[in-house]
């Protein structure tokens, strides 16, 4: 089953990543945005299928 909330997110990962970011819970467990944030700019590594586009107050490219 996949996670619906950061918090799910979080107990699976544990300290495997330093960052989760919190969009609020999902009705489904459909896949969430990954982005990588290791490499300078943001990549967003696998987009969410359930919500808009990240709109971020930085610059983020698409991989």
């Amino acid at each position: 089953m996949s996670p619906t909330t950061a918090a799910h997110v979080a107990e699976e990962l544990g300290d495997r990543v330093p960052l989760i970011l919190d969009g609020g819970a999902c009705t489904v467990g459909i896949e969430s945005t990954i982005v990588d944030c290791s490499r300078g700019n943001p990549v967003v590594l696998r987009p969410a299928t359930s919500r808009p586009p990240i709109s971020p107050p930085c610059s983020v490219t698409s991989r």
